[in-house]
């Protein structure tokens, strides 16, 4: 028993040794941990960012990079999108804003009176009888007015002196659509003038030449955003000159009277 007395001593002063630094590393480790978060502990709720809590307290919408913007600053919601426009900046008819029309119409011309182009006592039948075509529009348009170019051809009877006649009109055109002719929301009622040259052969040949004038009234249809249609009656004089046909008949210069029916469709492009 003496011989194991040292080593006795020496194994209980190792046990007390670990024993105190296991005790230390644990006191050290808590030290530490009170350091970094001295506030927090279990039961501790999470709060919101300092500028969230202030946006919600004014009123203010917070920003991406955490400031609180002005609830005024706030972007409003496009109102065309509650009046059904379905593209913005797009009117929703036709008779709001400027635009740029374009159409096309078929016509009928009828002959009123053939002034001297089908003289009296002549010894060939008259040279312009009634006829039909198309015409092709393109103009600047208002609420109130439109202002444009027509180009227009017309296929006549001639009583078979032309294989073909044809007549070729190009007119300025001017229209007036009156508030007061509004019928609902959608139809309007317009009138207008035009004026400009023509001229008369066969098969797109020019024999004769002249200026021609017309006065019209009518009704225009909304269809759509961007669609309308047309019906319009004319009245035309067209002053031609002196020729002399195939069959070697003068026909001396004169004015002619036409009536003209129109039904047209166009477009409009917002300007």
């Amino acid at each position: 028993m003496a011989e194991n007395g040292p080593h006795a001593l020496i194994g209980g002063a190792r046990r007390t040794v670990a024993r105190g630094a296991t005790t230390l590393g644990i006191a050290i480790a808590g030290a530490f941990a009170s350091t970094a978060d001295p506030a927090r502990s279990d039961d501790t709720v999470d709060q919101p960012p300092a500028s969230v809590a202030s946006a919600a307290a004014t009123g203010s919408t917070p920003t991406a990079g955490g400031a609180a913007a002005p609830s005024g600053s706030a972007t409003a919601p496009w109102a065309g999108k509650a009046a059904g426009d379905t593209r913005e900046g797009l009117d929703p008819f036709p008779s709001i804003g400027q635009y740029l029309s374009y159409g096309f119409a078929f016509h009928s011309e009828s002959l009123l009176a053939p002034g001297n182009v089908c003289p009296k006592g002549a010894a060939e039948q008259c040279i312009l009888a009634g006829g039909g075509g198309i015409s092709f529009s393109g103009a600047y348009r208002t609420p109130g007015y439109s202002l444009g170019a027509v180009y227009e051809a017309s296929f006549h009877d001639s009583h078979n002196i032309y294989q073909r006649g044809v007549l070729q009109q190009l007119r300025g055109e001017w229209r007036l659509r009156p508030k007061a002719w509004a019928v609902g929301e959608s139809i309007n009622g317009l009138v207008g003038a035009g004026a400009g040259v023509a001229t008369y052969g066969d098969n797109w040949t020019i024999a004769t030449v002249g200026g021609a004038g017309h006065g019209f009234f009518g009704a225009e249809w909304d269809l759509g955003v961007k669609l309308s249609m047309s019906f319009v009656v004319s009245y035309r004089a067209i002053y031609f000159r002196e020729f002399t046909d195939p069959t070697g008949q003068h026909r001396p210069a004169g004015l002619a009277h036409l009536l003209g029916l129109q039904l047209g469709l166009e477009l409009h492009e917002p300007l």
